[in-house]
């Protein structure tokens, strides 16, 4: 019984006249201010600009890569640096236990470490940014 309702709605669908509006074929034309022949002018000279573009954003994705890349580099040292730091306490040192000190001075030595890394980090991420921002002011 549900097939014959469902195909009663499809023949009542399908008898229908369609409108010419509504037919898919149709396609509303979209008048423009410009004539035909200065929109291709415009077409052509938005593509040359494309293609002229083209080698200098692919040589700033590669610097951005570049300096991403050294910036992972630092940030993995520095946490690396932190995490040596924090377990100095816990690590058996063996026959350098009998050093006076020891502890303190590769603290401290790690301590220098992470501020150089941290500073290289942080200009890493101002050389990205200048990459943009500076990028952005050349065009």
């Amino acid at each position: 019984m549900r097939l014959a309702t469902v195909d009663s709605t499809m023949e009542t669908l399908d008898s229908e006249p369609s409108s010419p509006s509504t037919t898919i074929d149709s396609k509303p034309q979209i008048s423009s201010p410009f004539p035909s022949s200065m929109l291709r002018l415009w077409r052509q000279a938005a593509q040359r600009n494309l293609r002229n573009q083209w080698p200098q954003l692919a040589l700033l994705k590669d610097q951005w890569f570049s300096i991403s890349s050294t910036s992972r580099s630092y940030a993995s040292a520095l946490v690396n640096a932190h995490l040596s730091q924090r377990y100095i306490p816990d690590m058996k040192l063996g026959v350098l236990s009998n050093m006076s000190d020891i502890r303190k001075r590769a603290s401290f030595k790690l301590f220098k470490q992470q501020k150089l890394q941290r500073s290289q980090l942080l200009l890493s991420y101002k050389d990205m940014i200048n990459e943009m921002f500076f990028q952005k002011i050349k065009q």
